[in-house]
């Protein structure tokens, strides 16, 4: 079996991201704004006075008589920035899958 010149070896399929979630390490960006929850821009909720719920955005709201928040410029490019970000993650699993696919070919041989 060769080495993993990153020191490491996932099963395909399975990214660092779904280990942190399981074992509840690391938070990750603000879902409203994308920024580390430390660094959250998102403004205070007028109703609830949270910062960074996305369910203060959500249209639901105005059934419990609440008008909902909008996302600023600034939330959406977060927002934009974090699921490029994750499809960049997408796309270097799928070419570790490809190396791991190539690997394996050549341990058979």
């Amino acid at each position: 079996m060769s080495r993993n010149p990153f020191g490491w070896s996932l099963p395909p399929g399975v990214t660092q991201r779904m280990i942190d979630d399981a074992y509840g390490g690391d938070e990750g960006p603000c879902p409203c704004c994308g920024h580390d929850v430390t660094d959250c821009i998102c403004p205070e909720c007028p109703n609830c006075g949270e910062q960074g719920n996305p369910r203060c955005y959500s249209p639901q709201r105005v059934h419990e008589g609440k008008p909902p928040m909008e996302y600023n410029h600034e939330q959406l490019i977060g927002q934009t920035r974090m699921r490029i970000a994750g499809l960049r993650e997408q796309i270097a699993d799928a070419e570790y899958y490809i190396q791991w696919l190539k690997e394996k070919d050549l341990d058979k041989a």
